[in-house]
Parts: structure tokens; C-alpha cells; sequence
């Protein structure tokens, strides 16, 4: 198990880069890996990617990062995109990678929302636990969240620091989010903008029930373009850290296992 760091709403991990021992951000929400930048490890080539946001599109370069070891994993080169565009100036370390889905995912992967570590470990087999049914799709997770009844497609995402509703879809909600405030949303390509906050009450997942999730509200039409799927909510960093809750995520068994019960150690 490794320790994450937690930051301005973000999660950090180590990760080894050709033999050299870096910071990369902890994204389940990415359909790929970045890095941050061309430096020792890192190679770029002349293509070009489509990198669709919440709020806009950007270009990245295509590029490939030698030797990766990351969770005890010898994982050898992995193709990523490259952007020199500074999310993280304020990290209170160096970030060089984005680790996305296709390899947080590539094995089962514990996920402790308590105590804040990662690793590949099971659950202790006499825990208690709720088993909720897992989707990848295009290596997302997606889930269903129960509101009142009403089945609500969802997107985990620890890139998010913050949930997000798509109010494309919020008129078919039968029990319609109260909005609270005005605050900022910051999207793939490091574009902000201000948007609405609200709070939806009686979230659960699987029965277990996700007190008062604050959330940004946003026409997420753009990323299901992107995607090519339909989205009603991002379930991000503020509200699993609030589940207080540990995730065992097995992508092959198409399963989340999800226990209250902190893990030893």
C-alpha cells in the first residue's frame, strides 16, 4: 500500500519514471496517462491528440514514458500524451504524470478513502461490505447513484476534486438539486469558469447513502460527446472522501466492493 498525498482537493501518488522516483496525480477520470512535459524517461513524437474538456478542446503531443513502476508494478514504457500546460504549480512538489484509468485499472486496485492509500491488496475477507455492479467504458468507471428511486448513471472520478450534476439531463430528475452558491469549475485543458454549486440529499450507492453531496452543476454535453456515453453524475474527490469509506475495485469481475470498516495498519 502506498500513502497518497492530499492536495487543493487532489491526490498524489509515487511513481518511478526510467529508474528515478516522481509525483504523479492520481486520475481515474482520464481515458490515458499524461505526462507533464518532455524529461528524462519521457519521448515525443510528432502526432497529435484531441483532448475534449468539460469547457473547451486542446491538443496534446503523443509520447511514450520508459520504464514505469507504479503500486509494486514493473508496468515498462506506456504510451501517454504530453502537455507543458502547469496544473499543478501550486503542489507543494514536482507532478510529472497524470495516471489515468488504463493503468490504475489494469488490476484490481484498493482505493482507502480513510486513511488515504492505494494499493492492490483485497479486502480482509471478514469484513462487511456493500457489492455494487461495475462498468468500464472506454476504461471509465461508471456506476449507478439511487436517488428516490431514480437510477442515475455516474462517473467515479478522483481527477475531480469536486462532484459535478449535468444539467443537460437535470429535467428528467425527479428530485431536482438545491442550489447553494456560485464557485469555479477548472476542466482537462486548465480552463475555468464560474458555475453554480448545489447540494443533492439521499445520494446512495448500493444502499449506502452519501450524506448531502455538494456538487458544481454543468452542461456536461461536451464530455459525453467526447465519450460517447450519457452521464447524470460525477462522483468526485469531495464526496468519496466524505463516504469515508475503502474501495476494492475489480475491473475483470465487473464489481466495486465497498466497506465502512477501516482497513489494519
Amino acid at each position: 500500500m502506498e500513502f497518497l498525498v492530499f492536495h487543493n482537493f487532489q491526490l498524489f501518488a509515487p511513481v518511478e519514471i526510467a529508474g528515478r522516483k516522481r509525483w504523479a496525480h492520481v486520475d481515474s477520470g482520464a481515458t490515458q496517462d499524461t505526462a507533464f512535459g518532455v524529461y528524462d524517461g519521457v519521448e515525443a513524437c510528432e502526432q497529435e491528440v484531441l483532448i475534449r474538456g468539460a469547457i473547451k478542446d486542446m491538443h496534446h503531443m503523443k509520447g511514450r514514458v520508459r520504464d514505469v513502476c507504479f503500486l509494486g508494478d514493473a508496468l515498462g514504457d506506456r504510451d501517454v500524451t504530453i502537455t507543458d500546460v502547469p496544473e499543478y504549480a501550486d503542489a507543494p512538489f514536482p507532478v510529472s504524470m497524470r495516471i489515468g484509468a488504463p493503468t490504475l485499472l489494469s488490476r484490481p486496485l484498493l482505493l482507502d478513502f480513510k486513511a488515504l492509500r492505494l494499493g492492490r491488496d483485497r479486502l480482509p475477507e471478514h469484513y462487511p461490505r456493500t457489492t455494487v455492479p461495475l462498468e468500464l467504458f472506454r476504461g471509465i468507471m461508471l456506476v449507478e447513484l439511487d436517488l428516490d428511486g431514480q437510477k442515475l448513471r455516474t462517473v467515479v472520478d478522483t481527477g475531480a476534486g469536486m462532484s459535478v450534476v449535468n444539467t443537460a439531463h437535470l429535467a428528467e430528475w425527479r428530485t431536482p438539486p438545491e442550489q447553494v452558491y456560485e464557485g469555479e469549475i477548472t476542466d482537462l485543458t486548465a480552463t475555468t469558469m464560474p458555475v453554480p454549486v448545489g447540494c443533492t440529499r439521499r445520494l446512495s450507492l448500493g444502499g449506502l447513502v452519501l450524506e448531502n453531496c455538494e456538487h458544481y452543476m454543468v452542461d456536461l454535453s461536451r464530455a459525453e460527446a467526447g465519450l460517447g456515453t450519457r452521464i447524470d453524475v460525477v462522483l468526485g474527490l469531495n464526496t468519496l472522501l466524505a463516504s469515508s469509506t475503502v474501495w476494492y475495485i475489480d475491473p475483470e469481475a465487473g464489481r466495486i466492493e465497498i466497506t465502512t470498516r477501516g482497513l489494519p495498519g
